[in-house]
């Protein structure tokens, strides 16, 4: 079984729970955990590692399978809901999340190119302003930023040089290079109950090694 193969295991393990998640580090952790089953009984060399260190970043996961690393970026932005007895608070700061996103895929492509075999960026949440289909907003700083279909459900498409023109806060005013090309599909996760906002949806994007790298 691929690598990603045991991702997507993993991740329909956790879809048909329709557990939601009260934070972005309950997320990791149970994808961690959902991963380790799958992986770490059949080989004691492979691993899973929380927040590794790399340099000067933290890997929110890193999967050593079958001798090859695969670093996984993980992000839950979430709308107002009131469910499994907490409460989700509406995070917006919407245009952060986008660019922090393409940043994590920048990233990854970094280690794949480096030495890593594959990496994956993902996002889960139940805000609609992310997946719902949407006509563009030209001339918004944010609109090349955002991963949201179109109004005839064509996936967005990232690729290329991002220019940071707003004031998004500390490490957000630098431009972002993606030297793959990457559709931005979205997919139900959860439609699960409570008061507010109560489906999910997660955007899984993979970054893989140039064809040049490729062994």
């Amino acid at each position: 079984m691929s690598f990603e193969e045991v991702l997507i295991s993993a991740l329909e393990v956790m879809r048909q729970s329709g557990r939601v998640f009260c934070s972005e580090a309950d997320f990791q952790q149970q994808l961690a955990f959902e991963i380790n089953k799958l992986i770490c009984f059949q080989d004691s060399a492979n691993e899973v590692r929380l927040e590794y260190p790399i340099g000067a970043m933290h890997i929110d996961i890193l999967v050593t399978y079958e001798g090859g690393r695969y670093p996984i970026e993980l992000k839950y932005k979430t709308q107002t809901l009131e469910a499994d007895g907490f409460s989700l608070r509406n995070q917006s700061a919407r245009d952060n999340a986008c660019y922090d996103f393409l940043r994590d895929i920048e990233r990854i492509e970094g280690m794949v190119a480096k030495d890593s075999k594959q990496g994956f960026a993902i996002l889960l949440t139940n805000d609609p302003w992310y997946f719902h289909p949407s006509e563009p907003r030209k001339g918004t700083f944010v609109e090349p930023f955002r991963m949201n279909p179109d109004l005839h459900n064509k996936p967005a498409t990232k690729n290329g040089c991002y220019s940071c023109d707003w004031e998004g806060g500390s490490g957000r005013s630098r431009n972002i290079n993606l030297t793959g090309t990457y559709k931005m599909v979205w997919q139900v996760f959860n439609t699960g109950t409570g008061e507010g906002y109560s489906e999910f949806q997660i955007l899984v994007v993979k970054v893989d090694r140039p064809l040049t790298q490729r062994s």
